[in-house]
């Protein structure tokens, strides 16, 4: 009967694990997205660097087929026209470095490695703070569901890594409670100093037997 439950405990176990797994592999995708689109950005601000950055704006949007006449292209333009060279090198390179945190994330995750849980979770919630005053300042839908999202990961990462922290400890004392006790180290070590009987004794006793 214990052997049963052990056994369906074990297999509820290995499917909530297996759940857990696909979520690890969607955020680990996520972020790898976020690299890529980093990677973009900061090729696209070091190659305005020498160029002037609305002229090259309008050629990108010509080239993916963006009407000039749209409203978000002309805010955007707007955003970019009072870049110096300067500053778009440190968007390049910022861009660069958050991309080389996300693709560790990213690639940790998917591996399924148990630091990788741990450095998301303190990357994600440092993010969050300045989400926060992003929010606060200069509020937009898209800051909210970014916000968002970056809460429910790092909540979800810290329950995982707590339930799997307790199953491990759970299963190592489940080990040590099965043990037999014979093969325990103590039970090793009172068997060894039982008295054995000496040589000589048995000799004198085997001879006497034999007078007999």
């Amino acid at each position: 009967m214990d052997e049963e439950k052990r056994h369906d405990d074990g297999a509820e176990g290995a499917k909530a694990h297996g759940k857990g797994d696909v979520w690890l592999t969607v955020i680990g995708i996520g972020k790898l997205i976020k690299v890529a689109i980093l990677v973009s950005v900061g090729v696209a601000a070091l190659v305005a660097v020498n160029h002037q950055p609305p002229a090259l704006l309008m050629r990108a949007a010509d080239f993916v087929g963006v009407e000039h006449d749209s409203h978000h292209l002309h805010r955007l333009v707007g955003k970019v026209s009072g870049l110096t060279p300067k500053k778009l090198e440190e968007v390049g390179f910022g861009c660069f470095l958050y991309a080389a945190l996300f693709a560790t994330e990213g690639v940790g995750l998917l591996s399924k490695k148990r630091w990788a849980e741990y450095f998301t979770i303190c990357i994600t919630l440092s993010f969050i703070p300045l989400e926060i005053y992003e929010i606060v300042h200069h509020a937009s839908a898209a800051k909210v569901v970014t916000l968002l999202l970056n809460a429910v990961v790092a909540f979800y990462l810290v329950v995982r890594v707590r339930s799997t922290t307790s199953a491990r400890a759970a299963r190592h004392r489940f080990a040590l409670s099965s043990t037999p006790i014979a093969s325990s180290p103590m039970a090793f070590a009172t068997a060894s100093t039982v008295p054995r009987p000496q040589n000589g004794s048995t000799t004198t006793r085997d001879s006497t037997s034999s007078r007999r």
